[in-house]
C-alpha cells in the first residue's frame, strides 16, 4: 500500500476510534428504575438497573409499570413514564457538569424535563411531531400514538415548533399546548379539557410519590386534580 494511502487508512481509523469513543461516553445515571425497563446499548438489550450508566445513543424502554429517573451529568433530570421509548441523541459535554448539545428523542410515552446546568441554547427535545428548546425549564409531556405531543409547563417557557414549521410559547403554572397530527398548534378549549388531558397522559401529575424528591416540582397550578403537593427539592450532586 502507498505511504500515503496507508498515512489515510490510519487517519479514517483513529477518527472512527474517536467517534465510537464519543458515543461511547457515560452522559448520565439511571438512579431509580421501576420495573419492567431494559435499555438497548451498543446493539444489545438488557434490563435497566439502578446505578446504570446511560450513553449517546441508548434506548431507554419501560413497560405498562415501569418508571426511569435519569440525573445527566450537567444535573439536567428526566423522569420516563410507563410504555415509554426515550432515546438518548447526542450530548457533548464541555466540562464535567455542562454540555454544549444536549439532544434527546422521546419517541412515545409520558416524561418529566428539569433543565440542569447547561446554556438554554444547548437543550433540544424531539418527539414524532415536534421539537422543543427550553428556558429555566420544568414541564411534562406526552407524546401519544406517535403523532400528538402534549406538554405542560410549571416553571419557566418552552418553544414547541411542529415538523412543519409551526410554534408557539407556553409558560406559567399549569400552561398546556400541544402539536397534533396535521402539524397545528393546539390548546386546550377549557379547564375540563385540560384536566382530561392530565387524566389521560400525565401521571407525574397526578401522583409524584414515585419520584425521588429532586425530580419533583410544584403542581398546585393545576388544581384539584394534582393530588400531591411537594417542596421541590433540588440535586446537588451527580449520584
Amino acid at each position: 500500500m502507498p505511504v500515503l494511502a496507508r498515512v489515510v487508512a490510519g487517519l479514517a481509523a483513529m477518527l472512527c476510534a474517536l467517534a465510537t469513543s464519543a458515543m461511547a461516553q457515560q452522559v448520565g445515571l439511571a438512579i431509580a428504575v421501576d420495573q419492567g425497563a431494559v435499555i438497548e446499548s451498543g446493539g444489545r438489550r438488557a434490563p435497566l438497573n439502578r446505578r446504570d450508566p446511560v450513553r449517546n445513543g441508548d434506548v431507554i424502554l419501560t413497560d405498562a409499570t415501569g418508571t426511569v429517573q435519569i440525573v445527566f451529568q450537567d444535573r439536567t433530570r428526566v423522569a420516563i413514564g410507563p410504555s415509554s421509548r426515550f432515546q438518548v441523541g447526542d450530548i457533548q459535554l464541555s466540562t464535567r457538569d455542562r454540555a454544549t448539545r444536549f439532544s434527546v428523542n422521546a419517541i412515545s410515552g409520558t416524561f418529566r424535563f428539569l433543565s440542569g446546568n447547561s446554556d438554554k441554547p444547548a437543550y433540544a427535545i424531539r418527539t414524532p411531531t415536534a421539537t422543543m428548546g427550553i428556558r429555566g425549564t420544568e414541564f411534562d409531556f406526552a407524546v401519544r400514538g406517535g403523532v400528538t405531543t402534549t406538554l405542560i409547563t410549571f416553571r419557566g417557557q418552552v418553544r414547541i415548533c411542529s415538523n412543519t414549521g409551526r410554534c408557539a410559547r407556553v409558560s406559567g403554572g399549569c400552561a398546556t399546548a400541544g402539536i397534533d397530527q396535521v402539524g397545528q398548534v393546539f390548546q386546550p378549549s377549557s379547564r375540563a379539557a385540560r384536566d382530561q388531558a392530565i387524566l389521560e397522559g400525565f401521571p407525574f401529575i397526578l401522583d409524584q410519590s414515585a419520584l425521588r424528591p429532586n425530580f419533583r416540582t410544584s403542581t398546585g397550578s393545576c388544581g384539584a386534580i394534582a393530588r400531591r403537593r411537594v417542596q421541590v427539592n433540588e440535586d446537588r450532586e451527580f449520584q
